[in-house]
């Protein structure tokens, strides 16, 4: 059976199949499109995102300057035990200032030799306070009011030591002559050293009785009263000072722009 389509109907299905045709094409055309808004849309958000967690962060630097110059402060009369690194790199300037400080015990220094800095890694000094240790002891304290040395020591469980810690070290020998005398002048030295407020320590001092009969030929002249002679070690601990200045000297990285299209 055949069916005939009038004029009419032949027009209405023809511009039937061109709106098809059109409707599905620019839905091929727009889907891309779309797809790419989107995309955009999702990389635009995740800068947004980015530039405001950007943005929490430079809000907390005030605070965070703040709790730093808190921390440095913290550090700035520990680190002045020790004798400033870039002010003694040189060996004379760490021998002109043990010279200094030893002026006053009237000692003649007479030679200086100072090994290389290195570094060298810093015990620190622990003190296990000693106490007695017995059980009735520990049964009778119903409160815990006993100190907590006591319960470290009982326990056997005492804190762990700090770690060691790298500084500069400079070892320096000095040779020194005083007078016969004189001899109070090496216990002045070895007070001086002791009660400087800087981090030297006084390792090893020898003194000798010099007379004529102890002079070798090789030695030119003699002298007209015994002496003593002797050598003393000192080491000495500096350290790069942390400058409080530096602070204001820290900036923050610009954060790399990406367009969004």
């Amino acid at each position: 059976m055949s069916m005939k389509l009038s004029r009419r109907d032949r027009i209405i299905f023809i511009v039937g199949i061109v709106i098809i045709i059109l409707v599905v094409g620019g839905l091929l055309a727009v889907k891309p499109k779309y797809e790419e808004s989107q995309a955009s849309q999702e990389r635009l958000i995740a800068k947004e995102t980015e530039r405001d967690q950007l943005q929490q962060k430079i809000d907390t630097l005030p605070g965070l300057k703040a709790q730093l110059e808190k921390d440095v402060d913290s550090v700035l009369t520990k680190q002045q035990l020790f004798l400033e690194e870039k002010d003694y790199e040189e060996s004379y300037e760490i021998s002109m200032y043990l010279m200094d400080l030893l002026a006053e015990s009237d000692l003649e220094v007479i030679s200086t030799s100072l090994k290389d800095v290195e570094g060298m890694n810093l015990e620190p000094y622990v003190v296990h306070t000693n106490t007695a240790v017995y059980d009735l002891k520990a049964y009778s304290d119903i409160a815990h009011q006993l100190p907590d040395y006591f319960y470290y020591a009982y326990e056997n469980n005492w804190p762990a030591n700090p770690p060691a810690k790298a500084v500069a070290t400079s070892q320096v020998t000095i040779g020194y002559r005083t007078e016969l005398e004189n001899f109070e002048g090496i216990y002045n030295a070895i007070d001086m050293i002791a009660e400087c407020d800087k981090a030297i320590y006084l390792d090893t001092i020898g003194a000798e009785l010099v007379t004529s009969d102890s002079l070798t030929s090789a030695e030119e002249a003699e002298p007209d009263q015994p002496y003593i002679e002797g050598e003393m070690v000192i080491t000495v601990y500096e350290l790069t000072y942390m400058n409080k200045d530096d602070i204001d000297k820290i900036s923050v990285p610009a954060a790399e722009e990406t367009p969004v299209e």
